[in-house]
């Protein structure tokens, strides 16, 4: 068995397929890709990232939160603050190092997935620097992965990967690289599990399922899958189907619609940064023509997620109170520390390849 991971390397995004504007339409313009020295870069992880990670390793946890995050909602994220919280609780997990991966969908029958790529990416590593900061733990590390998106390219004789990928494949390609390796998801897609494909080889793999808590939903059966874990804690009652309702009228300037976009993502609680739930609302694809019946259906969605809100913001407040004094050395904040621009350049610094990994650390992303 090898020791813990140290995961060394300048992380860089996976080539996008060639995007080029197919309309002056807003809602039809392909995203911008993402460039290689974006911050985002920071917290994305791919295949050669998780080539890095040495075979079989001690004490490592693997977690791919699975969704298609089209778009990514403040329900996203504060489920996997309490994915997170739960498994730190455990310490079968808390004992070794933790990797947290958000694994969006490449793309497939959902139209709106594909030409959103990027846009997802940059919102969910945005999710993952915040996080990261929240909890501040050396040894628990957030970031979003590409993985999908490049198995999906492999997949296709086009090279293009508009398509999804079957959950056992991103399984297989994770399994070897970690000790204890765990799948999260929403009770929709846990519903359906029994119909993906090979599913039934989930359990030879993965050692636990982490089910987001909803309201009046069936008891999820387990036989024949690995350990199925509901969270107990509530989850803020959005949806990436409501989002894009209001998206729509956002996009020629409604604006308690944009306010709205802008409260079922950032949830009150977190700041997304300047732009980025622009770009959300640029590139998201709006459902055409809602009629009066869906209209009045998600203002009731809407009425329920903001009146449940405060609750949600005040929890989240209070863990960073009752854990100020977690054990252990704690990370330094993201934010201060100096960005890649007023770093000495490469010439000045020993290079990685001669420079020594600092034991213990979880360094693959610079």
């Amino acid at each position: 068995m090898a020791d813990q991971p140290t995961i060394q390397g300048t992380v860089s995004i996976i080539p996008q397929p060639e995007e080029t504007p197919v309309s002056e339409n807003p809602e039809q313009v392909s995203e911008t890709p993402i460039q290689p020295d974006e911050d985002v870069n920071d917290f994305i992880f791919n295949l050669d990232n998780l080539a890095k990670i040495p075979e079989n390793p001690k004490n490592f946890t693997i977690f791919s939160y699975q969704g298609a995050f089209g778009p990514p909602t403040f329900g996203h994220f504060f489920a996997m603050f309490e994915f997170a919280k739960k498994i730190l609780s455990s310490p079968e997990y808390s004992n070794g190092k933790i990797l947290m991966l958000f694994m969006p969908t490449p793309g497939g029958s959902k139209s709106h997935l594909f030409p959103t790529q990027n846009t997802r990416v940059r919102c969910l590593a945005k999710f993952c620097e915040i996080l990261e900061d929240k909890f501040n733990i050396p040894t628990l590390m957030f970031n979003v992965s590409t993985i999908e998106y490049e198995l999906a390219k492999k997949n296709d004789v086009n090279g293009i990967g508009n398509k999804s990928v079957a959950t056992i494949e991103t399984i297989n390609a994770l399994s070897p690289k970690c000790s204890n390796l765990l799948l999260g998801m929403g009770m929709d897609n846990a519903i359906g599990l029994p119909s993906w494909s090979r599913s039934s080889e989930y359990k030879n793999y993965v050692k636990e399922i982490y089910i987001v808590k909803r309201d009046n939903t069936p008891e999820i059966n387990g036989e024949g899958f690995p350990k199925i874990t509901q969270l107990e804690s509530e989850i803020p009652p959005t949806s990436s189907s409501m989002l894009r309702h209001y998206i729509g009228p956002a996009k020629v300037g409604n604006q308690e619609s944009v306010e709205k976009v802008n409260k079922i993502i950032t949830g009150d609680t977190i700041n997304m940064g300047d732009g980025l739930i622009d770009q959300i609302i640029y590139f998201t694809p709006s459902e055409a023509n809602p009629s009066q019946l869906d209209q009045e259906k998600y203002e009731k969605e809407y009425s329920v997620f903001l009146s449940s809100l405060p609750k949600f913001i005040e929890e989240y407040k209070m863990y960073s109170q009752s854990t100020a004094s977690t054990g252990g050395k704690r990370r330094k904040s993201r934010k201060t520390r100096k960005s890649r621009k007023t770093r000495k350049s490469k010439k000045t610094r020993k290079s990685k390849k001669t420079r020594k990994s600092r034991k213990g650390k979880m360094s693959y992303r610079k």
